[in-house]
């Protein structure tokens, strides 16, 4: 009996620990899941960056097109413009040697009726017509003679050959004489005239 008690009193003395593990994995799994939202996964952040990276790659290839596709209308631009301008060129050439033509031939007749009557005058007459014709061309093509007699001398537009003296100040720098006349389009000198200028100078 009393050893029999013995093994009963061991038994009490032997304390049983139990320890509650459920929160301590609670609290690490939260803690790893806190971790996780914090940080992507990897594989889902790599193929954010390669998404990304292809759309950029996409912009690239359509702004190349554009830009090719830009240059390429102004390239045809410029050669329809450089076309368009030796069209009108050429037209204005073609239309400036038709109006020569027919003042040739004005001037062929004029001479042939000349020649028939052996008349001077007639001659003349028809040179003298064939000048105004022709000068009615120039201004029908915006060619105007450049006034200068009287006018002061202005190298934009004379070309001063020499100089006379003459006897009254006013004259003095004005262009007195005409030995060829000049020619302006528009505001372009195509010609200045060659001129001779007054200069006075005072008696001592």
């Amino acid at each position: 009996m009393e050893s029999r008690k013995n093994k009963v009193d061991e038994a009490d003395e032997i304390k049983v620990k139990v320890v509650d593990k459920r929160s301590s994995t609670s609290d690490e799994t939260d803690k790893t899941q806190s971790t996780e939202s914090a940080f992507p996964k990897l594989p889902t952040y790599v193929e954010s960056l390669q998404k990304e990276l292809d759309e950029n790659k996409q912009k690239m290839i359509e702004l190349s097109q554009l830009v090719r596709k830009s240059q390429k209308e102004n390239e045809d631009f410029r050669l329809r413009l450089t076309k368009d301008i030796e069209r009108r060129v050429l037209n204005g050439k073609i239309k400036f040697l038709e109006d020569m033509l027919e003042l040739l031939d004005n001037l062929e007749r004029g001479l042939n009726i000349a020649k028939e009557k052996k008349d001077f005058d007639s001659f003349f007459d028809g040179i003298e017509m064939v000048k105004k014709q022709f000068q009615q061309k120039l201004k029908n093509s915006g060619v105007m003679e450049i006034e200068s007699i009287g006018e002061d001398f202005d190298p934009k537009y004379h070309d001063a050959i020499s100089t006379a003296n003459v006897d009254k100040e006013e004259i003095d720098g004005k262009v007195i004489e005409e030995a060829q006349k000049g020619y302006i389009l528009e505001d372009q000198v195509l010609r200045p005239s060659k001129v001779i200028v007054g200069k006075f100078e005072k008696q001592k």
